[in-house]
């Protein structure tokens, strides 16, 4: 960061602001120029406009991106370009902040003074800056796939076992589907299994055991199902799909920092408002 980025950054901030309230940027940085009634131009870093309707409101912003605190004679210096060139107020920004004769000086001249700079501990004190959480998911594994085919040409058969859960079936002139959304429709329903169950499920006839937290399945397909494999096209008939499911924890972990969605602290000391700037320079009230 240097002081034309510093200058960036506060027409940023200020845009974002102004949406709320019809502020507008006129202009900003080097080539932003006032002309005074006394005919001496005055360049100005930000300069902003509102209206009311009636009558248009211009604010001239002085930016500072100093290592030391803003000397008062630069309220001074800027309480005369407002008066020069008829703008009704006047902000100075500054990174490290204003000594207390600033301040009573620009309370006097209608400047207001805003400290914009980088995020400090201390600022966290009393919020929580980090959550993490340890997440543990259940989820279902299927797995040991296995359909029994009939009439399937000998020579399509490695074909067939090569495609495994994504082969895909037809019951009954329904459309087509694949093994792995028989397999998982099967086993979500019933939700709960705690005996061995016989249901009816997509038009199919369903069996399933459990034995030691894994549960076995047998699909029996309606005569003629047709089996198909997507890649090759090869066509064939299918009467079973047989699949285990058991649980699988995953472990994830999760961690926010919230200092990473604050890269700037934004005080207007006579306000008493607090703004935190986001990484794309969105301000939000702080605290």
């Amino acid at each position: 960061m240097d002081w034309q980025s510093y200058e960036e950054l506060v027409k940023d901030i200020y845009q974002e602001l102004g949406k709320a309230t019809g502020v507008k940027i006129e202009c900003w940085g080097r080539s932003c120029k006032v002309q005074g009634k006394s005919g001496v131009y005055h360049q100005v870093d930000v300069l902003t406009s509102h209206d009311d309707g009636i009558h248009t409101y211009k604010t001239a912003i002085d930016c500072k991106y100093w290592k030391r605190k803003v000397p008062k004679d630069y309220v001074a210096t800027l309480s005369l370009i407002l008066d020069d060139a008829n703008i009704e107020k006047g902000v100075l920004v500054s990174k490290c902040g204003f000594s207390t004769s600033v301040k009573r000086l620009a309370a006097l001249k209608n400047i207001s003074l805003i400290q914009l700079r980088e995020p400090k501990n201390s600022d966290w004190d009393g919020l929580i800056k980090e959550i993490s959480i340890d997440l543990n998911l259940i989820v279902d594994e299927v797995y040991a796939c296995e359909a029994i085919c009939k009439n399937v040409n000998e020579s399509h058969k490695n074909s067939f076992k090569n495609a495994g859960i994504e082969l895909q079936v037809q019951i009954e002139n329904q459309h087509l589907t694949s093994l792995r959304e028989i397999a998982d429709a099967v086993r979500k329903y019933p939700e709960s299994h705690e005996e061995d169950i016989d249901e009816d499920v997509i038009g199919c006839k369903v069996h399933s055991s459990m034995n030691d937290g894994v549960r076995a399945y047998v699909v029996t397909f309606p005569d003629e199902t047709v089996l198909m494999n997507p890649i090759t096209g090869y066509k064939g008939n299918i009467s079973e799909l047989r699949f285990k499911v058991r649980e699988r924890i995953i472990k994830s972990e999760i961690h926010i920092d919230h200092a990473d969605h604050v890269s700037w602290i934004m005080e207007a000391i006579f306000e008493g408002k607090e703004y935190a700037i986001s990484p794309d320079r969105i301000p939000t009230q702080w605290q």
